[in-house]
């Protein structure tokens, strides 16, 4: 039997305080699936159910038109998890059947959460697929997510306070030591450089990489395949003339856990990054001017990508942008970074 858009978004919109329920009752069940899955640590876990239970909320105060096609594909990634949530609960208060694929590895406490609520919905409306991988079958509808990221890169203007730039490259550079799709590999500095270099130095030197059972970690363990992408890789840029090593990545051995660790890398490149392979937790600062920042970003936006540029004024750059500015809030660094102290 097959339900009518009408009827899908009327028995979405119905049952749509039980999916809110579900899914905080289920947060812990949530987290401990991030943890088995991607081997997230504890304050990445947070943020990413509270950011996904945020848009689901923020779905269920909109009035929404019926949409077509009448069904789509949604793809629940690996490396981007819970993303497919929010869009697979958009298309149904739409009107629209959907199908979920999962590459392999993806979390399943959140495809076993989708397929709880599907029972409840108006017949036929979500199925989940059973096995994981793409599955490319027109019939279930075109593919409407989850897309890959482009490149993310920052910019530090020549004012931006040289501590709380450093922060915010640690957090975005080292999140998920350097795995996450939306990680920062490269960071347009114009300006002083010695300062954030000794702030930089600490950070990376100082941040807890360790087990996703651990309170304290800032980031987890990665694939031992990443980690020799990620070796080799360093060793490339040591040996480049046009980088400066600021701190030498490598093997990271911890006695409390067996898992696979690298401690992260920090390079220097002058106006512009050699073209070498970014793998893992490395991070190039890009000594340059304004000009010369704005056209690295200029080419991150051409490929679908995203800046965040840390301190200067709104409106320096055309493309999506997340702009810090303003002092270092000690309350809401993630656990595992060191404390800020004058360097």
């Amino acid at each position: 039997m097959t339900s009518s858009a009408q009827e899908i978004a009327a028995a979405a919109r119905a049952v749509e305080g039980v999916f809110l329920e579900r899914l905080a009752t289920h947060a812990d069940a949530l987290a401990s699936g991030l943890a088995r899955s991607d081997r997230l640590v504890a304050w990445d876990r947070e943020q990413l159910i509270g950011a996904m239970q945020t848009r689901v909320r923020q779905i269920a105060g909109q009035r929404l038109s019926l949409q077509q096609p009448a069904a789509v594909r949604v793809l629940e990634r690996r490396g981007q998890p819970l993303e497919c949530v929010d869009l697979v609960w958009e298309r149904l208060r739409r009107g629209q059947r959907v199908f979920v694929e999962h590459e392999v590895g993806t979390c399943s406490v959140v495809l076993g959460l989708l397929r709880g609520i599907a029972h409840v919905l108006a017949p036929g409306s979500l199925t989940v697929a059973a096995t994981a991988g793409p599955v490319d079958d027109d019939t279930l509808g075109p593919r409407v997510g989850i897309e890959r990221p482009g490149p993310r890169v920052a910019m530090v203007d020549a004012d931006a306070d040289r501590e709380l730039a450093a922060y915010v490259l640690a957090r975005t550079s080292l999140r998920r030591s350097g795995t996450d799709p939306r990680a920062v590999k490269v960071a347009y500095v114009c300006g002083p450089i010695e300062l954030l270099q000794r702030h930089l130095r600490r950070l990376w030197v100082g941040a807890n990489i360790g087990p996703p059972t651990l309170g304290g970690s800032f980031a987890g363990p990665i694939e031992p395949g990443v980690r020799e992408e990620f070796l080799a890789a360093c060793q490339r840029w040591e040996n480049d003339a046009g980088a400066e090593v600021w701190c030498r990545g490598g093997a990271l051995d911890r006695s409390d856990d067996s898992g696979c660790y690298a401690a992260p890398a920090l390079f220097f490149a002058a106006e512009a990054a050699p073209q070498l392979p970014m793998v893992g937790p490395m991070l190039v600062i890009v000594g340059c001017d304004a000009q010369q920042a704005k056209a690295g970003c200029d080419a991150a936006f051409a490929a679908n990508g995203q800046a965040i540029q840390v301190g200067g004024s709104a409106g320096q750059l055309d493309g999506v942008v997340r702009h810090v500015r303003g002092a270092l809030l000690v309350e809401r660094l993630p656990p595992g970074l060191p404390d800020p102290r004058p360097v």
